[in-house]
């Protein structure tokens, strides 16, 4: 039988930044990642799971 598994590995990684609110603040972090400014790598890693898909 075979099977296919998803393999999710999540990073994670918290930053500072100066703004008005937290929607501001949002825009910016989200700004930043976009613009490769912000780029998670292997010392971000959070976990990994293994899933069978139907």
């Amino acid at each position: 039988m075979r099977y296919k598994v998803k393999i999710r590995e999540t990073l994670e990684r918290t930053v500072e930044v100066s703004a008005k609110n937290e929607e501001e603040a949002i825009d910016k972090t989200e700004m930043l990642y976009n613009k490769c400014s912000i780029v998670l790598d292997a010392d971000d890693f959070e976990e990994v799971k293994f899933l069978i898909e139907e």
